[in-house]
């Protein structure tokens, strides 16, 4: 197991890690330059004629960079690497326990699996084959450790990533009803400065009434495409939905945990709670990669 399955786990964890991270900053950049380049198109009511020419150039580089990055994300394939890697990942940290007490799920995957993914994870285990080990009461409890060992590292694992997900989901829709909020707020003490000119006919803040105009119509129209870039990110990311799987598992995982303390320490019942666990993770995985094949590095619109 350290020779074979743990560096291999380690490199398609870090690789998983890895490629989550541009495939995250990829979207994230994405969704940001095309509120920027909205507000960009938006300066041109307030700017001289004369910057004009440069708000278009830097609009036209914005929406340039939306399109290599796109372009070179999906031709490096982060959004597939993330998704293999990952399930390779999880696959082989089952493996871990499972292979153990003999249990090496040498059967074919499911279609939607990658082919070299179940191929790769099903030849690691061929590799490291059947146990070769007195399978006594010291050796099961070893085993019994590792399975704890494995839930406890996963029930840890998932809460925090609730807890996480939960504040990055609560602060982006905040931030997002408060700039949705500012807007109307703009809006509706536009239309009572307006009411209060046309009741007192002060010709005297004209001016200032036209640059309000133009303030008013950069803030209403920017700040929604601030807050449309936000609700972008939240519904890319799944953070709500992270988080209530995360819980979901860690309840599972809580409850086979006390049971696991409970058990009597036989091959048999073990071998049940071993299949339980991976189960378990398995399933979650499935829902997960279900979840995100759907949501490829595509243009914001």
């Amino acid at each position: 197991l350290r020779s074979v399955l743990a560096p291999r786990f380690a490199r398609a964890a870090a690789a998983a890690t890895q490629v989550a991270q541009l495939f995250r900053s990829g979207y994230v950049t994405n969704f940001a330059l095309a509120a920027f380049a909205v507000v960009l198109s938006l300066l041109g009511l307030a700017l001289p004629a004369s910057f004009k020419p440069v708000l278009i150039v830097l609009e036209l580089g914005t929406i340039a960079t939306i399109l290599i990055l796109t372009r070179a994300g999906n031709r490096a394939g982060w959004h597939r690497r993330w998704l293999d890697n990952r399930q390779l990942a999880e696959r082989l940290r089952c493996l871990m326990v499972a292979a153990q007490l003999g249990e090496l799920d040498l059967r074919g995957g499911s279609a939607a699996e990658p082919g070299w993914v179940d191929w790769y994870a099903r030849a690691t285990a061929r590799e490291l084959g059947l146990p070769s080990a007195r399978v006594d009461d010291a050796y099961l409890r070893c085993v019994r450790d590792a399975l704890t060992a494995l839930v406890d590292d996963q029930i840890a694992y998932l809460s925090a990533d609730a807890r996480r997900m939960h504040r990055l989901e609560h602060r982006l829709h905040s931030l997002g009803t408060a700039l949705f909020a500012m807007t109307a707020l703009i809006c509706v003490g536009f239309l009572l400065f307006e009411a209060l000119l046309r009741m007192a006919r002060a010709s005297a803040f004209d001016q200032l009434a036209h640059q309000l105009v133009i303030a008013a119509t950069i803030a209403s129209a920017a700040l929604p495409a601030i807050g449309a870039a936000i609700y972008g990110i939240r519904m890319q990311g799944d953070f709500a939905g992270i988080a209530e799987r995360s819980e979901g598992l860690s309840h599972h995982l809580s409850v086979l945990r006390k049971v696991i303390d409970e058990d009597d320490p036989g091959f048999d019942t073990l071998k049940r709670r071993v299949r339980r666990a991976t189960g378990l993770l398995t399933e979650d995985l499935a829902n997960w990669l279900q979840t995100y094949h759907a949501r490829p590095l595509s243009l914001p619109g």
